[in-house]
């Protein structure tokens, strides 16, 4: 509803709380598992995440510290993945920049019911179970007043001040006021194809009875024999506030209107256009990886895959002109989205070339590895992995409750120096990665990998630094196994222990504070995987 507003007024910013983590999802929210749905509320119109939320705190030497209770995810500097957060931020600000660009496509236009307050609702066929982005045509709902004072007729679409829509769906209403029937009439009169029931009376006393009189005039004329083509009976209004989705769809295939976006896969999208350049923002709504043939609304240009986490931007050579539309196969990492941009006149597809290369395993890096930890609070400590392991199995307590950063450390020589990426398997929850002193960036997502920059690679002697960060609740959990040291209410401290004001260390051995924790983490509580879990391995590109 939001998304559609600011689409109807022509507004090219739209900004909603972000994250708002519930009760039970104790510091365990990080990038990697919030982007999902991130992308989807990208996909749904929204491009100004402001994050739940950035909480006060006091103190210098008490960590994590300061709560909303338990709510929000923690997003200040005392999260132990704090360090490496500038890339999701890097990758929200590419998203949201790009989705601010233009207007947006979209061609179906529901006409929201007179009343107060108005409230657009769609109908459930377009929502798909709450997911209003897999679509393929895109719809925004629009206020009586606003079609009043701004939508015109040009080409037959309905126009407002930023956007132009194929088709108007009426709410199934009994009564319409006189001054918004006579607008539709102006509308199908330029030529607009609607669809939906007439009104019998007018919901307002003004003129009244003469108002009622007027909405059946209109209504007859609108809906009469000569404007069947583009004024069509709804004939589901006994049963639905509106029709259902798939029978706009159909009736807008009926009128010559291809789909917007279609694949064989299950992604999800968004199209903006800006002047003769189309934008659309695609992404894998599934865990797994995904290959999918994409048909696009555009014809006679050139595809251009633009990845908002890295920066990269290429051309892909492989694609096909069809009626109206150009398909172009796409391959997804899980939860994978890019932007596919058609800015300029098509070339002729590259022979033998591909858009997704494949990628070889050259070398696994088995190990061993050396460990330096680097807990939030505490001191550090190293140990020596003969093989990567996940922390919280660790047998030694400070290596199973350990919250922090740990750096992998390793020499190897390379194989074939022409590897062009370096996988990390699986990582548990951030990574930053340096290779022969060069940073080569943070990964906290799929796919988990890095490229390695022409010439970095040496044939002896590379030293790699892997920093993993984890989260905070296992080392949460290994505090809730030693002694109280300071008086509870619940899940709130009584009041505050003297250590905590002087600034020395809790006499207890606990080395985390904060103003609300779970009381059900006790012995038997199950640890979060924590680390790099791998395998690590350089990767080849395939050639043609």
């Amino acid at each position: 509803e939001a998304a559609s507003i600011a689409h109807t007024l022509g507004r090219n910013i739209v900004g909603a709380e972000a994250f708002t983590a519930q009760p039970g999802e104790d510091w365990q929210r990080y990038p990697g598992v919030m982007k999902a749905q991130g992308d989807w509320a990208l996909c749904c119109g929204v491009n100004r995440f402001a994050f739940h939320r950035y909480q006060h705190q006091p103190w210098l030497n008490r960590w994590p510290g300061m709560t909303m209770g338990p709510y929000g995810v923690h997003w200040e500097r005392t999260q132990t993945w704090w360090d490496m957060v500038g890339a999701y931020h890097t990758y929200l600000a590419r998203c949201q920049a790009l989705l601010r660009h233009g207007t947006p496509v979209a061609d179906i236009l529901y006409l929201a019911a007179e009343g107060a307050p108005h409230v657009f609702r769609p109908p459930p066929s377009a929502l798909l179970s709450g997911l209003p982005d897999r679509r393929g045509y895109n719809f925004d709902g629009c206020a009586p007043g606003v079609l009043l004072k701004y939508a015109t007729v040009e080409n037959g679409r309905i126009v407002l001040p930023d956007a132009k829509y194929r088709m108007l769906v009426l709410p199934h209403c009994a009564t319409m006021t006189p001054a918004l029937l006579g607008k539709i009439k102006q509308l199908t009169d330029a030529g607009a194809t609607i669809i939906g029931a007439p009104p019998k009376k007018s919901p307002s006393l003004e003129n009244f009875p003469h108002c009622d009189a007027e909405v059946q005039q209109l209504a007859s004329e609108i809906w009469s024999a000569t404007n069947r083509a583009r004024v069509i009976l709804d004939s589901e209004a006994t049963t639905n506030f509106y029709p259902s989705y798939e029978t706009t769809a159909a009736l807008l295939a009926q009128h010559d209107v291809l789909p917007d976006f279609e694949s064989t896969g299950d992604l999800r999208y968004i199209h903006r256009r800006e002047g003769e350049t189309e934008i659309y923002f695609v992404g894998n709504r599934t865990a797994q990886p995904l290959a999918a043939d994409c048909r696009f609304r555009v014809t006679g240009k050139q595809p251009e895959l633009w990845d908002p986490l890295t920066g990269e931007r290429r051309i892909l050579p492989v694609f096909s002109d069809l009626a109206d539309r150009t398909a172009v196969p796409l391959a997804f990492a899980p939860n994978q989205t890019c932007f596919v941009m058609f800015r300029s006149v098509a070339s002729r597809a590259m022979t033998g070339a591909k858009n997704f290369p494949p990628l070889q395993p050259e070398q696994e890096l088995a190990g061993p590895w050396q460990v330096e930890f680097v807990p939030k609070v505490g001191k550090s400590f190293e140990r020596n992995f003969p093989t990567l392991e996940d922390w919280s199995k660790n047998a030694e307590s400070d290596v199973r409750f350990f919250s922090g950063t740990a750096t992998y450390r390793q020499k190897f020589f390379a194989q074939n120096r022409a590897a062009r990426f370096l996988d990390l398997g699986t990582v548990h929850v951030m990574a930053q990665v340096k290779l022969n002193s060069r940073d080569l960036g943070v990964v906290w997502c799929d796919p988990w990998r890095v490229e390695i920059p022409d010439g970095l690679l040496r044939a002896k002697a590379n030293e790699l630094e892997i920093s993993v960060a984890n989260l905070w609740i296992n080392r949460l959990i290994g505090d809730e196994q030693l002694p109280e040291d300071c008086v509870w209410d619940g899940v709130h401290p009584k009041a505050w222990p003297p250590w905590l004001l002087d600034g020395t260390p809790s006499p207890t051995g606990r080395t985390t504070f904060t103003t609300w924790r779970r009381k059900d983490w006790k012995t038997n509580t199950t640890l979060l995987p924590s680390g790099l879990l791998g395998p690590v391995k350089l990767l080849a590109v395939t050639p043609p």
